[in-house]
């Protein structure tokens, strides 16, 4: 069954789908993925022009375009009940996913987990601002080694630098060493506010399902203030806070996250 979107499966049991930051891929799973499948179908999607997923040059890199390419991952794959997940730019693409599974497929959704999610107006991270300007933002992707710019963005996401394993920069690097690879990061760049985030916003008091928001006690990227905006604005939101962890808590400590996750999936 050919799929919109890449996806790397494992496990058995209910269906969890993660969704994973910018710049990354479903590679960022690879350690909750493992604690879940005990118990769990974990199904890791690479977004739209990222990881082994298409990189077309249409211009669609919204978080509308991707909310709808992971719908139809799902509907291809006939879940149902599933628990959604997304991280960063994935937690804005899941929220506008599980508004509209909300409105147009009930049932399909059975509850929401967040971690340091995209979710309000913020900010622009500095070298998202730089890739978003018209010259500047070429010039960083075609002249700035694909290795150097992640192992920077990636000490920037860590609570310790010092945890950045050389590994996860070869995996998030070697998508932009490619044409597409440059083309799709800028284009999500450009896109990653949608006109009508405050719309979006305002939705969230609709969420009647579990949700769980997980957040790095120290994220510089997305501070911790928005996961406690969030749990205020979804109804019977529970949020965690990670100590000692950064905007990717489930990478660098992934152990506490997995349980934080598996606690509330067994509820």
């Amino acid at each position: 069954m050919a799929l919109p979107l890449h996806c790397e499966t494992s496990g058995a049991g209910p269906h969890v789908v993660c969704l994973h930051g910018f710049g990354l891929s479903s590679y960022s799973w690879r350690e909750v993925r493992h604690l879940l499948a005990a118990s769990h179908t974990v199904h890791a999607l690479d977004l739209k022009g990222f990881g082994r997923s298409p990189k077309p040059r249409d211009g669609r890199y919204s978080v509308h375009d991707q909310a709808a390419a992971v719908i139809e991952c799902l509907d291809r794959m006939r879940l149902n009940e599933i628990v959604l997940v997304g991280h960063s730019l994935g937690g804005g693409v899941a929220l506008v996913t599980a508004l509209e599974l909300l409105k147009t497929r009930p049932g399909m959704l059975k509850s929401l987990i967040l971690l340091d999610a995209a979710s309000y107006r913020q900010p622009m991270p500095r070298f998202m601002g730089m890739m978003r300007r018209p010259i500047t933002g070429a010039l960083l992707l075609w002249i700035v080694p694909a290795r150097v710019k992640t192992r920077t963005v990636l000490r920037r996401a860590y609570f310790a630098e010092a945890r950045v394993p050389e590994a996860s920069v070869e995996a998030y690097a070697q998508p932009l060493d490619s044409s597409g690879g440059r083309y799709a990061l800028r284009q999500t760049a450009k896109q990653i506010v949608p006109d009508d985030l405050d719309d979006i916003c305002a939705r969230y008091s609709t969420i009647q399902v579990p949700t769980l928001i997980i957040w790095g006690a120290h994220d510089r990227i997305v501070p911790v203030a928005f996961g406690e905006r969030l749990r205020g604005a979804i109804p019977g939101a529970r949020l965690v806070v990670i100590p000692e962890a950064g905007h990717m808590p489930h990478e660098e400590s992934p152990g506490a996250v997995g349980r934080a996750i598996a606690e509330f999936l067994s509820i």
